[in-house]
């Protein structure tokens, strides 16, 4: 279960530095699609820094290295569509300050910081099992994989000493 929440981790890696500074009753809820939305904007700077890491530890044939650039591509796409609705789930995570800046500016702010961020704890021996889950989740539609990360996130909170860096607002119906 610690892997899962690891990986899941670090696809969700836009939050990670709000989620660092957050004490465990003060985590912000989010709606599921701002969770999912969030992960879609992460994914491609999360899988092109996370590919970048482990370059060195895995064979040309990888899915972090031959199938990365189709796969980021098409993450990204949808990072783009899903840029509307995680917008708002910046706000709340980041506060005012994120809330009322620039959206021109806020989205390669984040893009920069985020991956390289997620990357620095990826050890060597890591990359193997992260190339196969990678491999395992790209023929998935990047809506699936945001909303199985999301579980697996949400899965792990409370498990582990690890805090997340927000939950997922309860639902009722």
């Amino acid at each position: 279960m610690k892997r899962l929440r690891t990986f899941a981790a670090l696809w969700i890696g836009a939050t990670a530095m709000v989620g660092a500074q957050a004490a465990p009753t003060d985590l912000p809820c989010l709606t599921t699609q701002e969770g999912q939305s969030l992960v879609q904007v992460a994914l491609p700077d999360v899988l092109d820094a996370v590919g970048k890491t482990c370059a060195t530890a895995l064979p040309a044939t990888a899915t972090l290295r031959a199938g990365l650039p189709a796969l980021i591509a098409r993450y990204r796409a949808n990072g783009d569509a899903a840029w509307v609705a995680a917008k708002p789930a910046i706000g709340k995570l980041g506060g005012e300050q994120l809330r009322d800046m620039n959206p021109d500016v806020l989205r390669p702010l984040i893009s920069t910081i985020m991956g390289p961020l997620i990357a620095k704890d990826i050890k060597p021996g890591d990359c193997p099992r992260i190339d196969r889950i990678t491999g395992l989740l790209a023929p998935l539609p990047v809506a699936n994989t945001a909303a199985l990360v999301v579980e697996l996130f949400q899965l792990g909170t409370g498990r582990s000493k690890t805090r997340a860096p927000f939950s997922i607002c309860p639902t009722h119906g």
